[in-house]
C-alpha cells in the first residue's frame, strides 16, 4: 500500500535530480558550465542524466551532453540569518550563565536575558551581512577517472 501511495504522489522529476539541482532548475539559477571549450554562463533550464541546458544572456538555449561537461556550478549569497542566529545563541548562553549576576536583586532577569540575546543577534547579523560572502554550489561534477559519470542523485526509471 505504501509503495502504491509513493508511486501515485511522486514527482517524476524529483527522482531524476537532487534537491539542490531541482531548486536551481525551478529558480532558473545563473550557472557556470565548464567544458573543455571554456566556461559558459547562463540560466539553468534543465539538468538530467544525459544533458545540461542553459539559456545564455544572448542567444538561444545551449545543450551539452554530460560527457562533455566537467562541472556545473552556481553561486548564492550567504544569508545574514545564520550570523544572527549564532550571535543570538552565543549571547543567550552567556546571559544564562551570567544570569545570577545580572541584577541579582532585579525582578526582570528574563528581560535582561532577552535584551542581551537580541543584541547578540543584531551584532551577529550585522557582521555576517557586512562580509557579503558567496557560496559556490556544485550541481554536477564529472569524476576524473570516470568521464561518463552521471550527476549526483538517485536515478529511477519506471516503464509500464
Amino acid at each position: 500500500m505504501a509503495i502504491l501511495l509513493m508511486t501515485l504522489v511522486a514527482n517524476p522529476a524529483a527522482a531524476q535530480v537532487t534537491h539542490a539541482q531541482a531548486g536551481a532548475i525551478k529558480a532558473r539559477a545563473p550557472v557556470f558550465v565548464v567544458t573543455a571549450d571554456g566556461t559558459w554562463t547562463g540560466r539553468l533550464l534543465s539538468l538530467d542524466r544525459s544533458t545540461v541546458t542553459i539559456l545564455p544572456q544572448e542567444g538561444a538555449p545551449k545543450t551539452w551532453p554530460l560527457s562533455e561537461v566537467q562541472r556545473v556550478e552556481t553561486n548564492r549569497w550567504d544569508s545574514p540569518l545564520d550570523g544572527a542566529l549564532s550571535g543570538g545563541l552565543a549571547m543567550l548562553m552567556y546571559a544564562c550563565l551570567a544570569a545570577p549576576t545580572l541584577g541579582a536583586e532585579s525582578p526582570h532577569k528574563g528581560a535582561a536575558i532577552l535584551q542581551l540575546s537580541l543584541l547578540g543577534a543584531l551584532v551577529g547579523g550585522s557582521i555576517d551581512a557586512a562580509h557579503k560572502s558567496r557560496i559556490t554550489l556544485t550541481l554536477y561534477e564529472r569524476h576524473p577517472s570516470n568521464p561518463e559519470r552521471h550527476p549526483r542523485g538517485v536515478f529511477l526509471t519506471l516503464r509500464f
